[in-house]
């Protein structure tokens, strides 16, 4: 099409490109986060405040105050793998666990130039809800 005169822009095209990334990027870890049922959002709260590496005893015990013995430690370990498999925790080959949350944030919106506010922003957002 012709067009005559400039068109101004208050945010350029490519920007708004990105924040509608940054925003997907958003809402698909919120999503994730709300698919979790109410023990594996308390693990996740757990593992990211102490911000170390941790346990599945420690989990049971500290987190969920349950004794770590046999059927309710084969359920807590299954909420576990689904969380990790999700990148929201990491888990080692040893069995310690440990948060990622952010990281996960963070490769999600990184590649559309998110400033280190905006995903700790994202990240906060996320641990409130």
């Amino acid at each position: 099409p012709r067009m005559t005169g400039t068109v101004v822009y208050e945010v350029s095209p490519l920007e708004k490109i990105q924040k509608t990334f940054q925003e997907d990027a958003k809402t698909q870890i919120l999503n994730e986060v709300e698919s979790l049922d109410g023990e594996q959002k308390k693990i996740l709260k757990f593992v990211e405040t102490i911000q170390k590496g941790t346990n599945i005893t420690e989990i049971m015990e500290k987190c969920l105050f349950l004794k770590p013995s046999g059927g309710s430690r084969s359920r807590v370990t299954k909420k576990i793998a689904t969380i990790n498999m999700m990148e929201l925790i990491r888990k080692d080959r040893g069995g310690h666990i440990f948060p990622n949350l952010k990281q996960r944030i963070s490769k999600l919106m990184e590649i559309h130039n998110a400033t280190t506010e905006e995903i700790e922003s994202v990240y906060n957002h996320v641990l409130m809800a």
